[in-house]
């Protein structure tokens, strides 16, 4: 009796859904949210900004990391050239209420190539978000 709850409690697990998303799985669902002037309508659109959110939230603590390891030692040079990439390229600065134009800038690099939709989406929504928040 032991050994069949056991075989039930381990293959359950195995037999649900995945919530693994690509970039094309994301896309298709920012797309319709970016169509309707980022009016939220179900939870496809939360979806959306949700990822966003997070990707923004990580790394603006990242950044404030950064930044208060700058601050105790004083000078940028002093650090390791790791933390230095890591302010360049995982950090994120405070998004303020542009997450919609990060998310159209994703539905649009995404619309024009659709070759990158197969990979995961945190590098294309970082980048994003990079683009009108860098760390600094």
């Amino acid at each position: 009796m032991r050994a069949l709850i056991l075989i039930m409690i381990l293959l359950v697990p195995l037999s649900s859904k995945s919530f693994a998303m690509d970039a094309g799985g994301l896309y298709q669902n920012c797309k319709p949210y970016a169509d309707r002037a980022f009016k939220g309508l179900n939870s496809d659109d939360l979806i959306c900004l949700t990822y966003f959110r997070a990707v923004a939230d990580s790394g603006w603590r990242v950044c404030n990391g950064i930044k208060a390891a700058l601050s105790r030692f004083g000078d940028e040079n002093k650090l390791a050239p790791g933390l230095t990439l890591a302010r360049r390229a995982e950090g994120l600065g405070l998004l303020d209420d542009n997450v919609n134009a990060a998310i159209q800038s994703f539905v649009n690099e995404m619309s024009s190539n659709p070759e990158k939709w197969r990979y995961s989406p945190i590098q294309y929504v970082h980048s994003s978000l990079r683009k009108l928040a860098p760390c600094k």
